[in-house]
């Protein structure tokens, strides 16, 4: 009998014993040793010793005690107000629930709230614009586990400084986390970061308040909303941990806001989805995400360097989406776009950017718009590079980019007429090809390789070309059965043989041919523009009244046997650019030509006129067309008289 008196009597003092008297103490205070789910309404203190919860939905709120050693879960309901903790108090709960938007847990002093059990904490209102606040700081080791029912997309606000550990993610369709303060997420380092998992809701997870958090490291599977799932709802924050997206997870920013990412990004993508005028800030050099790069809204810009993004995928630029270089460079293996609202540019006033398609294989379309600046902003020049076998088909009805079109290799297709309407095509190794164009319009023309002026329907193409004001030389050859319209205030030169078909127009600017253009098209020259060089027209050869020639005086132009050269208004001296006091005296052979010198003036020396800024004359005459400078006959006068003093002076002498 004594025996089992021993048994059941515990020592003083053990272990068993002082955890009966734990219990005995809760129960006095307390009245219960069990873990409950407690009510709370409207604003008040947090602590363990004031009565002032209730055990059932809707009240009484003055029934129990929190229950701080084998945690109670709480449940915030009815009036929204302010909890505060008490200073020097941690709250231990199991579990967190509002059922109303509004409510705010604070902390007095060096209060705290630790999350015991699952950590969940339940926001489930319908409204994103309704929040939950947390400025107390959160404590505990079992991380924080976001949750909701139904279709809830309340906000958990975090503005606290926390230090828990463990992994902060959701649970549940739809539901947010909004953080406000740089340490909201506690610890940092392995087992610590934020989740975002795929699911069939909405998930967001979003900054704010200008922060920038540190070394945190966070996994992106859902899509989000609008602006996506990992999201800068507010102000410019910045995340210098790694970003790993999965199949489903977009990123983004609000309206005015940006999100930056100086870290690395991987996974199996990088795809953003901002309000129009959000920018995600893409800058770390060490992004080895495998898939593409999308943008379907938003902005998405570089920063630090060239190629922050990955160059072995393909780009698609989709919907409303804008991609802005920002003065840096970027290569991709391929580009496409949905829509012709989408934008790619370069928002720098201190660099040209140059986007390279590596296109391997395949034919890839980009409907949308390549610019200069962005929305406005910018100063300096977007240029393109084809490299690649592939096809790239530009579509596109609002390209005004003025930077070079390089084609390295493959081909570039224009769908739209004005596709490089600003841009000097340098045709290198590559290609350029019409669609079913019969007129495009090029910015300017440069480079080495061949250009055929028939579209892939064996059409005729009219080509303007020089709009953009640069004087550009070709040395590669112009065939088809096209045209040439020449505009703009710089000089093209062609250096090659050309063999096209059709008539060659020079509307503004010059036009240098120092090569055999072998087209019997006719070559008409407006007023105002000209043309020179020191090559051969297989054509007749046009003036209209004011046209201009353009002289060297090492080169005639050579027009074919048969072919005239004829002027509708008056050309004369005036009309030779390049002609100056500097020319050296002798007989220039301009044009060497069947010439129709109707409408011709200044011809021979009776007609000869003063040369600007020197004392020798110019005058035209036949035989071709030739120009003949002489000293002024001033200088003659004035020559004689001096020769005439010199003969009296000698004969006075004898």
């Amino acid at each position: 009998m004594s025996t089992n008196a021993g048994r059941c009597c515990p020592r003083p003092f053990s272990p068993t014993f002082l955890s009966l008297v734990a219990a005995v103490l809760v129960v006095a205070a307390t009245g219960r040793v069990d873990a409950q789910t407690l009510y709370r309404s409207g604003s008040g203190t947090w602590d363990v010793t004031t009565t002032n919860w209730g055990t059932a939905s809707g009240g009484p709120y003055t029934t129990a005690i929190w229950n701080n050693t084998t945690p109670d879960s709480a449940v915030l309901q009815g009036t929204a107000g302010t909890l505060t903790i008490a200073s020097g108090q941690s709250i231990n709960v199991a579990s967190l629930t509002a059922s109303v938007a509004g409510y705010t847990i604070a902390a007095a002093g060096t209060g705290s709230l630790n999350l015991m059990g699952s950590g969940l904490i339940n926001f489930s209102v319908n409204s994103s614009a309704s929040l939950l606040t947390i400025s107390a700081p959160i404590t505990g080791t079992v991380g924080l586990t976001r949750t909701g029912t139904g279709s809830a997309t309340g906000i958990l606000v975090l503005s606290g400084s926390n230090s828990y550990s463990g992994v902060t993610t959701f649970s549940g369709s739809s539901n947010g986390i909004r953080i406000t303060n740089a340490n909201a997420l506690g610890a940092t380092g392995a087992g610590n970061g934020t989740v975002i998992p795929n699911g069939f809701g909405i998930l967001k997870f979003e900054l704010a308040n200008n922060i920038t958090v540190v070394d945190e490291e966070i996994t992106v599977d859902a899509a989000g909303s609008s602006g996506g799932a990992f999201y800068s709802v507010s102000g410019t924050n910045t995340w210098t941990g790694q970003v790993s997206i999965g199949t489903f997870g977009r990123i983004g920013a609000a309206d005015s806001a940006a999100l930056v990412l100086p870290g690395k990004i991987t996974g199996s993508r990088l795809s953003v989805r901002g309000l129009p005028t959000g920018v995600t800030i893409v800058s770390g050099s060490l992004n080895d995400y495998t898939g593409g790069t999308t943008v379907d809204s938003g902005i998405l810009r570089l920063a630090g360097g060239d190629n922050r993004l990955v160059t072995t995928g393909a780009m698609a630029v989709n919907t409303a989406g804008t991609l802005d270089l920002a003065g840096f460079n970027q290569q991709f293996a391929g580009l496409t776009s949905n829509t012709s609202s989408t934008y790619i540019g370069n928002s720098s006033t201190t660099a040209d950017s140059v986007l390279t398609i590596n296109l391997a294989i395949g034919t890839g379309t980009f409907a949308g718009n390549l610019v200069d600046a962005i929305g406005g902003v910018g100063t300096r020049k977007l240029g393109l590079t084809k490299a690649g076998a592939g096809v790239l088909v530009l579509s596109g009805t609002g390209n005004t980019f003025s930077g070079n079109t390089r084609l390295d290799a493959g081909t570039v297709r224009i769908a739209n007429a004005l596709a490089l309407q600003m841009s000097t095509v340098d045709i290198q190794s590559g290609s350029l090809s019409f669609a079913g164009l019969t007129s495009a319009t090029l910015g300017g023309l440069k480079g080495t390789g061949s250009l055929s002026l028939s579209n892939t329907s064996s059409q005729a193409v009219a080509v303007t070309v020089g709009g953009n004001g640069e004087s550009t030389s070709y040395t590669g050859n112009l065939s088809g059965l096209g045209s040439v319209v020449k505009t703009g205030s710089g000089t093209l030169t062609f250096t090659d043989s050309n063999a096209y078909a059709g008539t060659t127009s020079v509307l503004a600017g010059g036009l240098l041919v120092n090569g055999t253009n072998s087209g019997t098209g006719v070559y008409s020259v407006a007023a105002g523009a000209a043309i020179g060089g020191g090559g051969l027209i297989a054509g007749d050869l046009q003036f209209a009244s004011g046209a201009n020639f353009l002289f060297d005086a090492s080169k005639t132009l050579a027009i074919a046997s048969g072919k005239t050269m004829t002027f509708a208004g008056p050309f004369g001296i005036a009309n030779i650019v390049g002609l100056d006091a500097s020319t050296p005296l002798g007989t220039y052979t301009l044009v060497n030509a069947s010439v129709d010198f109707t409408n011709v003036i200044n011809v021979g020396a009776a007609n000869q006129v003063a040369i600007a800024g020197g004392g020798n004359t110019a005058y035209l005459q036949q035989g071709s067309l030739q120009l003949v400078i002489v000293p002024e006959p001033a200088s003659f006068a004035v020559a004689g008289i001096g020769i005439t003093v010199l003969a009296w002076y000698c004969r006075r002498r004898r």
